[in-house]
């Protein structure tokens, strides 16, 4: 008899629903403005963002259009404040949640609910008074709006696409290439060190050499990296994304405490084209090895 209390309170546990983690929020595209045409009304416009494939994003590449509607904020050291779409600027890092309907296009074309600007490539203004808010637009649909900003039915041309030029198409994968599995620094006491390890039978050709300033391969606009000079590092042929589009390496962009090195960033993976920066405090003289089991390049950088 003891046991029909116990037996009772099992079973009502074991029908009870188990508590659920809250689902994690993913942001619909993220990287730089790359191309903005202002719309017909004020505070409208469409923007295409670039950015490299992570697994909390969507959409490597969109054309988003921009409504009056469209909440746009700038997120800077002293919080979030408001911002509207004049605001945007060529090389501005920026986040978008979408709304509405998406477009099955290379790239995707959707309208944006949500801009955050999360870093402008001429630094953040100091803050004013309140900015006045555009009067909303008359209702419309999503799809009609879209379609006005974008191109009639959502064409997959891109925005800069002039009459008659081909439409834009998915990036090209190179067969063969060489897999970027992790990019790590360390210091060796008297010289700093960064390594690209691959996975694969054998390293890629590549290229090591200073530049005058980094800048992304697919709109050549400045990347922000720290430092007093740059030293570029190209691996070909090689990815750093799997087949689904999330990225290989766990970080593509930090900050380092050593010596020398201030801070390495990924500012290339298309078409088998790997490219990263270390931003270095000064132009110093470096060194070249190749290890293997794993492969792996290793650029020693003297203090």
């Amino acid at each position: 008899m003891r046991l029909l209390p116990l037996l009772g309170a099992l079973a009502a546990l074991a029908c009870s629903e188990p508590a659920r983690e809250p689902a994690a929020t993913a942001v619909d595209t993220r990287g730089l403005v790359t191309s903005i045409r202002p719309g017909s009304s004020p505070g409208s416009g469409a923007v295409r963002i670039e950015g490299p494939p992570r697994p909390d994003v969507r959409y490597a590449k969109a054309d988003v259009a921009v409504l009056a509607s469209t909440r746009v904020v700038a997120r800077t050291g002293t919080g979030d404040r408001p911002a509207v779409f004049a605001d945007l600027e060529l090389g501005d890092r920026v986040q978008v949640q979408f709304e509405g309907p998406v477009s099955k296009s290379w790239p995707v074309r959707a309208v944006a609910r949500q801009i955050v600007i999360l870093e402008k490539v001429r630094g953040f203004a100091p803050a004013g008074p309140p900015r006045p808010v555009p009067a909303p637009a008359p209702p419309a649909s999503i799809s009609s709006l879209t379609s006005d900003l974008l191109g009639t039915e959502l064409e997959p041309a891109p925005l800069d696409t002039e009459p008659g030029e081909p439409a834009a198409q998915p990036p090209r994968e190179v067969p063969d290439a060489a897999v970027l599995r992790d990019v790590r620094t360390g210091d060796q006491q008297t010289f700093d060190r960064v390594v690209f390890e691959i996975d694969g039978p054998k390293l890629p050709e590549y290229e090591v050499k200073y530049v005058h300033r980094p800048v992304h391969c697919g709109s050549g606009l400045p990347v922000k990296v720290d430092g007093g000079a740059f030293l570029q590092v190209r691996l070909d042929p090689a990815r750093a994304h799997t087949e689904a589009g999330a990225t290989t390496v766990a970080t593509l962009q930090r900050k380092v405490r050593l010596p020398v090195i201030r801070e390495i960033a990924e500012t290339c993976d298309f078409e088998g084209d790997v490219t990263w920066v270390v931003g270095l405090a000064a132009r110093k003289q470096y060194h070249v090895t190749e290890l293997e089991a794993p492969p792996r390049l290793v650029i020693d950088i003297e203090r």
